[in-house]
């Protein structure tokens, strides 16, 4: 199975008693009102081409700095869930046919379960 977390369904600061992910912030990108943080995904072996990159969208005024170790709380209520032989989602309507391939990580980041 693949799971699928948007930037917006990785929260900061961690709300308490949520499923919770730690990682160290590697880059961010300021959006106006907000910001993305970039992170290596939970086990994923680095590489040039971002692969393996997830981002967590968070408040503009965060003081999180690439090199920092955070926790997110995980929305498992914005998790996608998608069958990893044929792409297709599971178990949500109205989300897209296929996992989207390719630098799409920062829409959807997949891990393989």
């Amino acid at each position: 199975m693949i799971v699928g977390i948007r930037p917006h369904a990785l929260v900061w600061p961690a709300p308490i008693g949520s499923p919770q992910l730690t990682a160290t912030i590697t880059g961010r990108e300021f959006l106006g009102n907000a910001e993305h943080l970039f992170f290596a995904a939970p086990g994923a072996a680095s590489s040039d081409d971002g692969a393996g990159q997830w981002t967590a969208r968070v408040e503009a005024d965060c003081a999180l700095a690439p090199g920092d170790e955070v926790t997110f709380g995980v929305d498992t209520g914005e998790l996608h869930l998608f069958d990893p032989a044929s792409g297709a989602a599971l178990l949500r309507a109205g989300l897209p046919e296929r996992c989207p391939s390719g630098r799409s990580t920062v829409l959807i980041q997949a891990v393989r379960m």
